[in-house]
């Protein structure tokens, strides 16, 4: 005759489940690896090669997602000396430098003050460059043509 040990039973799928467990924590990526976080502080002072004076300050913020090539970001700007008639990431430049458009903004508000939010889809050379610190974001008006304010994109986990 057989002896039935309940506790062995439960001890040994308590094992297995905990085993199991562990054994998927360490193999799931996380969510969070799959993005991250986009800043850049707009001012007059960060154009290139000439700062210009003007008292409009912007940011944008967002979020790249590594997995499809997305970046979803929002765009501020307050106090421009008149509506933006364009807006652009340009790159691959680093702070000390200019560099053509890579992508340009369209639909913004033209308005001295406002913001957008807005997806883009990237290259994988484009995402080389953004990931590099490469890119920066420009605003551009009638008074200052090559940009009124512009910062450098920074990027981190």
């Amino acid at each position: 005759m057989q002896v039935f040990y309940p506790r062995k039973v439960v001890r040994f799928f308590s094992g297995v489940f905990l085993l199991s467990c562990l054994i998927q924590s360490c193999t799931t990526r996380d969510v969070d690896t799959n993005s991250m976080q986009v800043n850049a502080a707009l001012t007059g002072a960060n154009e290139r090669p000439t700062p210009v004076a003007t008292a409009a300050t912007g940011t944008v913020t967002g979020t790249y997602f590594n997995i499809t090539n997305q970046l979803t970001f929002t765009a501020n700007w307050v106090g421009l000396s008149a509506a933006p008639i364009a807006m652009h990431f340009h790159g691959p430049a680093t702070a000390d430098q200019t560099a053509p458009p890579v992508v340009g903004i369209t639909n913004f508000p033209a308005n001295p003050t406002a913001s957008l939010t807005q997806t883009i889809t990237l290259t994988d050379a484009q995402e080389q460059q953004l990931m590099a610190g490469q890119w920066y974001f420009n605003i551009h008006t009638p008074n200052n043509p090559p940009g009124e304010i512009r910062g450098q994109v920074v990027v981190a986990p």
